[in-house]
């Protein structure tokens, strides 16, 4: 069994600590990523249902008023847009 010397003890367990350091910091930024990431996601769906949500709209021969599918009424009765 070979021997270390306290110098080459301490320089293997201070290049593993900095290497556990280094594995948890990347780890907490990866971490930190994601979460941005589902935030962006999540913004970009909102953005897209209200992109949507503008062209869902039909117009009611009878009444000539402009109702959103949603069941918004979008209009007065004199079919302009409040």
């Amino acid at each position: 069994m070979k021997m270390t010397t306290l110098y080459e003890r301490y320089s293997i367990s201070s290049f593993w600590l900095q290497v556990n350091c280094i594995d948890r910091v990347l780890l907490l930024e990866s971490e930190k990523l994601q979460d941005e990431e589902e935030i962006l996601q999540g913004s970009i769906n909102q953005i897209t249902m209200d992109l949507n949500n503008k062209h869902q709209y039909y117009v009611n021969p009878r009444r000539g008023n402009i109702r959103n599918i949603t069941g918004f009424d979008q209009s007065n009765n004199n079919g302009s847009i409040q």
